[in-house]
């Protein structure tokens, strides 16, 4: 992904959102995203058996496995800014999870993370229907 490039628009605003996926169970203590909304999340490793079907019956989407960043594993969730405006109290609870929070707005956020914003751009794109739009 060009830093140089105009920002798609789905990522205009939005923010990518990290959270701890080391447990088990982590995907349970995930607030399920509210009504007519769908989020897109990748995981840094590869997924574990029951992780997909948990994040669905949750309102996310699995849009991929990215190389392990030698560290903890986490999930990265895109989340788009009408959600959070609209649904404040998911977000703030969401975002008490967060471990870092990153603006793709910002050139450095691109140039690193390019790679997870791609696969969730690809996830978003139109033949796959607007995952992050309101129903």
């Amino acid at each position: 992904m060009s830093t140089t490039a105009r920002l798609p628009a789905a990522l205009d605003g939005a923010l990518l959102v990290r959270v701890a996926a080391t447990d088990t169970d982590w995907v349970a203590g995930l607030p399920p995203v509210p009504p007519g909304w769908g989020l897109t999340a990748s995981l840094s490793g590869p997924a574990r058996s029951e992780e997909p079907r948990a994040l669905a019956a949750r309102g996310y989407r699995l849009v991929g496995e990215l190389p392990d960043r030698g560290g903890r594993r986490t999930a990265d969730v895109l989340v788009p800014e009408e959600l959070r405006e609209r649904e404040r109290p998911w977000w703030w609870s969401f975002l008490l999870l967060a471990e870092r929070v990153f603006d793709p707005r910002l050139g450095p956020v691109l140039a690193i993370l390019g790679p997870v914003l791609q696969r969730h751009l690809e996830a978003l794109a139109p033949e796959d229907g607007p995952s992050t739009a309101r129903a």
